[in-house]
């Protein structure tokens, strides 16, 4: 009986020892999300996340696993710019007294990447140690588009008959396109933190003056360019003209005898339709 019990505690021992070896929460480090390689498996397909039960066989054979840990924890990307509305420095120069079209704005993304992104970036040799470029690049990423969606909703805004923009309609709308662009990152907020805009109705008056403007300098450039090339035409006529009578007078050299007469007589006794009686013969002066 006593070798039983012994036998039971030790397979008790041993089964305890080998589910805490093989228990995946146990090797995670905190704020972390991990990705599992094996020799006997590869790349598991899974992440492995805090919180949830996982036990795996592979971890009891040793030196046949490899845990790569990655950071799961929200970080923040910061947008400040004041390039918000297009051209808005240019419309300045149009307006009388040139008053100021400021516009800048400051705000925070929240976001998390989703433990599925470390399943794929680990096998390309992405580790806790360099992963930090790829964060950077990311960042830069969200804000860039962060940019662009808050621009376009700023200037629609900006059409609008309401002088006020709605912060919050602006945060959700930029939340909402981002998680949209970025499908494998959790955006858990975006943050407003300063706006500064021109006077709507300021903006739409000089945007609309400096396009007016420009559409007169357009059909202006077109009717100079319609009247030079009419101007073009003109003398690539008169200049075929001259060459067709330089030809005649190569071939019948005595036209210019009898031009000579008509032109020192005043005569046409031929009766020849020729426009060159007021014209000077090569060498003489009118």
């Amino acid at each position: 009986m006593k070798r039983f019990v012994a036998l039971l505690i030790i397979l008790l021992v041993l089964g305890a020892v080998a589910f805490g070896v093989g228990y995946v929460p146990l090797r995670l480090q905190d704020g972390t999300v991990a990705v599992l390689y094996t020799k006997t498996s590869g790349w598991d397909p899974e992440p492995l996340q805090a919180g949830t039960f996982d036990w795996r066989w592979e971890l009891l054979i040793p030196t046949n696993a490899r845990i790569h840990h990655f950071p799961d924890t929200p970080r923040r990307a910061q947008l400040h710019t004041s390039a918000l509305l297009p051209s808005a420095e240019l419309y300045e120069t149009f307006l009388e007294g040139a008053p100021s079209l400021r516009q800048e704005l400051t705000l925070e993304i929240q976001y998390r990447p989703v433990p599925q992104n470390f399943v794929t970036l680990a096998p390309r040799g992405i580790s806790s140690d360099n992963i930090e470029p790829w964060l950077v690049s990311l960042d830069r990423e969200l804000t860039g588009a962060a940019l662009v969606f808050a621009a376009t909703a700023l200037e629609d805004l900006l059409e609008a008959e309401d002088l006020l923009v709605p912060v919050p309609a602006l945060t959700r709308e930029i939340a909402d396109k981002l998680q949209a662009r970025f499908p494998d990152l959790d955006i858990q907020a975006v943050v407003v933190e300063s706006l500064e805009l021109p006077d709507p109705q300021l903006y739409r008056l000089a945007r609309d003056t400096y396009r007016r403007l420009q559409r007169l300098r357009e059909e202006a450039l077109g009717e100079a360019i319609r009247a030079a090339a009419r101007d073009r035409e003109a003398a690539d006529h008169r200049v075929s003209m001259l060459q067709q009578f330089g030809k005649v007078f190569s071939e019948y050299p005595v036209l210019l005898e009898y031009l000579e007469i008509t032109a020192r007589t005043g005569q046409n006794p031929l009766k020849l339709d020729i426009p060159l009686q007021d014209a000077s013969l090569p060498g003489q002066d009118r």
